[in-house]
């Protein structure tokens, strides 16, 4: 057969080939080539031991060391440096002992408060006269901060005995910062640690971390003491002589004693940085402009442009004159706009910033906001970035590449957010007039290449998200934007919003009317009367909905809501359809049975269907000027008519303003 023959002929082959020694392996055939050494130490046991077949590593200290296991080079000088820091560590038996309870005190779940604060008291106790050298330590701050954060009046005090005077070392220190902003963010001692940094302020701006304690500082305390804390950066003098003590918010001076090496006449109260400048001869004021403007391009190159007092002196600067702001200053933020603009005056420079950029510029500042344009829309502070920079830029190919497609993905959530829905409510009911720093090309133009290609996604994620609109008071502005916006009589699924939003009101036997403020939305929302695609108005809309479900009886009847069916009646488009649906079938029987009973919506629509009740309300003559009913005003009449005059037409001064003196007194 033909496998046999192959066999055999396989066979006779092997057997017939001479046998010769096989050759050598080259380094690329073989297979161990890739595997490391086998290391003399190997990890296993319990708890990470090393082992060397199955002999558990030796302690130091403990009897096997010595043997004849030998370490190499590099675990040798490991377990030396291990030594060594044992030796030299401080506190070690206190750490690992307060480390212990403050696992009690900080575990809420398995520990009662009594627990808790007995844990806290302990170690108050074992760190007393040793806080300050604990807070230093990765291990030892975190149970010193939860004594400050836990712990009784008494506790904190003693704490805060050890650390005073020793706030700014603390700043400085990557484990010990934390303890100083749990002082800071206690009301109780702010006031007593703000003047440890007056006179260090310069140097400690120029680094993250006490930078970052600066900021959170001049964040928390009243105006006046922020002019004290940073007026040393306008003029170095103002580092020692300080223009004025620290002050609380209700007036009265606490923490440093006022600087009686200081003549108040001749050193007024620095306020900012003009009034600074304005007690200078011009060869001074030139020369301390220039520093600042190195100081503050130094901290920028650090990269300390989302420091809130670096954004306040770059706004004081570029307020006392616009053309200090150099095209260097101009570049830096527009560079960090995306991290400056969630403050107030870093949206103020990053404002000024784009309103004088070139075409060149706001390119660059545009690509430059890729991945922060959702996130920006949903801050309280920096969304007007955004939306500036739709109404001015003439390019609008790179907004709807670079801006509008990033809102398009993300349109759902910033929909749903309080500040998102500020911001679509800025784009659908723009301004007039842009103002300042608008590009060449018309606004009208220039909004439908923007807005008009994002107004369909504003449209779909608010009909997807109507029930939550409904039931807040900004989004139900936001869906009255959509429904009376220019681009809606152009939009196809204009109708399918209207029925979606009907749809949305009627859901569990229209329970969400009964709240006042979506009944007065709702209203309004009718009240507009925008005709969208095909002449079909909300009102005409909701009024189908209701001859669809034969809810309209009932919503005439409900208390509160009937005011909702006064308005459907009183609009012109709606009307006949209401006035149908309310009088056919059960009649007008139950409206009367409702009325009777002293609801004055009911009564109201009862009094439209009978054609007795005008929109228009009738002023009553007789009742031209309001009653008396006070001494006051009872004075005020006797007096306004002994002179002769009423109060619109001679306008009485406010009560705020005291009335200047008479010259001639």
């Amino acid at each position: 057969s033909t496998q046999s023959t192959w066999g055999d002929f396989g066979h006779s082959m092997l057997a017939s080939k001479p046998s010769k020694p096989l050759p050598p392996l080259r380094r690329s055939d073989n297979p161990n080539k890739n595997k490391k050494p086998a290391k003399p130490w190997t990890k296993g046991g319990k708890g990470g031991k090393k082992t060397q077949a199955g002999v558990k590593r030796p302690f130091p200290g403990s009897e096997a060391e010595g043997s004849d296991v030998k370490l190499s080079k590099k675990q040798a000088k490991k377990e030396t440096q291990t030594k060594r820091r044992k030796v030299e560590r401080s506190h070690g038996e206190l750490v690992e002992k307060c480390n212990k309870l403050w696992n009690v005190a900080r575990d809420s779940v398995h520990n009662d408060r009594d627990k808790r604060k007995a844990a806290v008291s302990e170690i108050v106790g074992h760190i007393k006269g040793k806080a300050l050298e604990l807070a230093r330590k990765h291990d030892g701050s975190r149970f010193v901060q939860q004594c400050v954060a836990e712990g009784s009046t008494e506790e904190k005090q003693s704490i805060f005995e050890e650390l005073k005077g020793h706030f700014v070392e603390l700043s400085k220190c990557k484990y010990g910062h934390h303890l100083a902003k749990k002082f800071i963010d206690n009301n109780n001692y702010r006031l007593l640690v703000l003047p440890e940094f007056f006179g260090h302020v310069k140097k400690l701006l120029r680094k993250k971390i006490p930078g970052g304690i600066l900021d959170t500082l001049y964040n928390l305390i009243n105006k006046a003491n922020r002019a004290r804390l940073i007026e040393e950066l306008y003029d170095p003098k103002l580092a020692v002589f300080k223009s004025r003590t620290v002050q609380t918010t209700n007036g009265k001076t606490g923490g440093a004693t006022p600087n009686t090496n200081m003549d108040t006449d001749t050193n007024p109260e620095i306020n900012s940085l003009a009034s600074v400048f304005a007690a200078k001869d011009t060869a001074t004021f030139s020369q301390d402009v220039t520093k600042l403007q190195e100081y503050i391009m130094k901290l920028l190159e650090k990269g300390r442009i989302t420091s809130v007092i670096v954004q306040h002196l770059l706004v004081e600067l570029f307020e006392f004159n616009k053309y200090y702001a150099t095209a260097e200053l101009q570049d830096a933020i527009r560079d960090g706009a995306p991290h400056m603009v969630h403050s107030a005056d870093g949206l103020k420079l990053a404002l000024f910033c784009l309103n004088l950029s070139t075409a060149a510029q706001r390119k660059k500042l545009i690509k430059g906001l890729k991945g922060f344009v959702a996130n920006i829309c949903q801050d309280k502070i920096a969304w007007p970035y955004i939306a500036r920079i739709i109404a001015v830029v003439d390019d609008t190919r790179l907004v709807n590449t670079a801006i509008c497609s990033e809102l398009q993905v993300a349109m759902r959530a910033i929909v749903t957010d309080a500040a998102g829905q500020l911001f679509l409510r800025s784009l659908l009911a723009p301004a007039s007039d842009p103002g300042f720093g608008a590009g060449k090309k018309d606004a009208a133009v220039r909004r439908s290449e923007t807005v008009g290609q994002l107004f369909p996604y504003i449209v779909r994620a608010s009909a997807a998200a109507a029930s939550e609109l409904l039931k807040t008071p900004s989004g139900m502005l936001l869906l009255h934007e959509c429904f009376t916006c220019d681009f809606i009589a152009s939009f196809d699924e204009g109708p399918a919003l209207f029925r979606t939003v009907g749809e949305a009101c009627l859901e569990n036997n229209a329970a969400i009317l009964c709240d006042f403020h979506v009944s007065r939305g709702l209203k309004r929302l009718i009240g507009a009367n925008v005709s969208g695609v095909g002449g079909q108005s909300f009102a005409q809309v909701f009024a189908v909905l209701l001859g669809e479900r034969k809810m309209a009886n009932e919503l005439a009847t409900t208390p509160h809501v009937s005011w909702l069916v006064v308005k459907l009646l009183e609009t012109p488009s709606s009307a006949p359809q209401m006035r149908t649906l309310l009088t056919g079938g059960g009649g007008a029987a139950p409206l009367r049975a409702q009325a009777g009973v002293g609801d004055k919506g009911t009564q109201t629509v009862l009094a439209l269907l009978s054609g007795k009740h005008t929109k228009s309300r009738q002023q009553n003559p007789a009742k031209t000027t309001p009653p008396a009913t006070t001494r006051a005003a009872a004075r005020r009449r006797e007096r306004e008519e002994q002179t002769g005059t009423t109060a619109s037409a001679a306008k009485r001064p406010s009560k705020r303003i005291r009335s200047q003196p008479n010259s001639s007194e």
